[in-house]
């Protein structure tokens, strides 16, 4: 496979059902893609930069000229306007198309990791959504501030990776992991009566969702340990069990991390695949026993 990068950094979403080693490569072309963008805003950020500094410079030093050294430098002050202009709309632009590094250094890390016990010929499916997490689209509410009057309150649900393959044993697995932010924005009056806008961003921490689906006549005995699966469950400190359930052919299992690394996401979904495989052993252990 390869990715087209026009369409890509349109899109800023990846999209593929494929053996792993392509995968891989695909996510190594899209890593060179983004420090391409990211040179690109830190150039027009530059651009910005000195334009903003001529248009301010230009104040202090215009008033010592007249005639037509005043026109020349009025003609320079229209340069560092347009610099400052135009380095700010790209800057933009390219900010936009920034892709947060950790989500293919990630996705090609989970990979590796599923790659240990999956199903070779079975193929790789994964979904990576590329843009910031405060786009537009990743809105799912805006509600009025419950203490400050005219601010508003913008949550944001930003399901970036779902990855969906099948293991030696039989068992198809489906991962996600979605990031939660709160935008709260409104206008502030100063002390000196001028009114200004604010905005604050809070990161509410990141969700991950783990899905076994399972041959129900090698693991049947999962029936005995629907109500002691829970105790399974190992995490780290920083994460806690949403929502587990069991049923006779599948475990879902959701849980919320805060606050959440690059390292603490990779670690949690290591410790959530071991606790249900701790739980399934046991399971295919106990379906032994009653076939015996």
């Amino acid at each position: 496979m390869s990715i087209d990068p026009d369409k890509l950094l349109e899109t800023l979403t990846y999209k593929a059902t494929a053996p792993s080693s392509e995968i891989c490569q695909d996510l190594h072309d899209i890593s060179k893609l983004d420090r391409v963008v990211e040179n690109k805003q830190a150039f027009w950020n530059r651009v910005r930069n000195i334009g903003f500094v001529g248009v301010f410079l230009w104040f202090f030093v215009a008033f010592l000229f007249s005639g037509a050294f005043l026109a020349v430098f009025m003609i320079l002050w229209l340069v560092f306007l347009g610099l400052a202009i135009v380095g700010l709309i790209q800057g933009h632009n390219y900010h936009k198309k920034n892709i947060p590094n950790h989500r293919y250094r990630l996705a090609e890390n989970f990979i590796d990791l599923l790659d240990r016990d999956r199903d070779k010929s079975h193929p790789l499916s994964i979904r990576l959504i590329l843009s910031q997490p405060l786009d537009d689209s990743k809105k799912i509410s805006t509600d009025p501030h419950p203490t400050r009057r005219g601010w508003k309150v913008e949550s944001f649900e930003d399901n970036w990776l779902v990855l969906q393959g099948a293991f030696v044993d039989g068992t198809e697995f489906f991962i996600s992991s979605t990031e939660n932010f709160q935008r709260k924005s409104g206008t502030k009056r100063s002390r000196s009566g001028k009114t200004k806008f604010k905005s604050k961003i809070k990161y509410k921490g990141e969700q991950m969702e783990l899905s076994l689906n399972f041959p129900k006549k090698r693991y049947g005995g999962i029936k005995i340990l629907q109500y002691d699966a829970k105790g399974a469950v190992q995490l780290p400190k920083n994460a806690r069990v949403k929502r587990l359930k069991v049923a006779d052919n599948k475990m879902q299992l959701t849980v919320k991390l805060k606050p959440a690394s690059e390292e603490s996401i990779y670690q949690t979904v290591t410790m959530m695949l071991m606790s249900l495989y701790q739980v399934l052993n046991l399971a295919q252990k106990l379906t032994k026993k009653t076939t015996a």
